[in-house]
Formats: C-alpha cells, sequence, structure tokens
C-alpha cells in the first residue's frame, strides 16, 4: 500500500470538507441576515408605514 498517497489524499479531503464548511456557514449566515433584515423593514413598514412624508410635515407646522 502507498502511505504517501494515502496521506495526500486525506489532506485533500480534509481541505475539501473545511472548504465545504466554510461555504455553508458562510451561506447559513446570509441567509439569517436577510431574514432579520426582511422582518425589521416589514415591522418599519406596518409601524410607520401609513404616514407619509406630507402627513409628517403638515404636523409640524
Amino acid at each position: 500500500m502507498n502511505n504517501k498517497g494515502f496521506a495526500i489524499t486525506s489532506i485533500v479531503y480534509s481541505i475539501l470538507i473545511l472548504a465545504l464548511t466554510l461555504m455553508f456557514l458562510i451561506l447559513a449566515n446570509m441567509v439569517s441576515r436577510k431574514l432579520t433584515i426582511d422582518k425589521v423593514r416589514n415591522d418599519v413598514k406596518k409601524r410607520f408605514g401609513r404616514f407619509n412624508c406630507l402627513t409628517y410635515i403638515a404636523k409640524l407646522e
């Protein structure tokens, strides 16, 4: 059995697994961030959506 080939293959597959794990974590983080931003955006629209700029300015005068 060729031990040198086995060691190189183990290193290559380990690097591949680490790279795939890192990519998965980055994608999961991006999805989580987008969902959080969408939730905050919808909350702001619900709270302040009925007011427009002119209504706000008219109340100031």
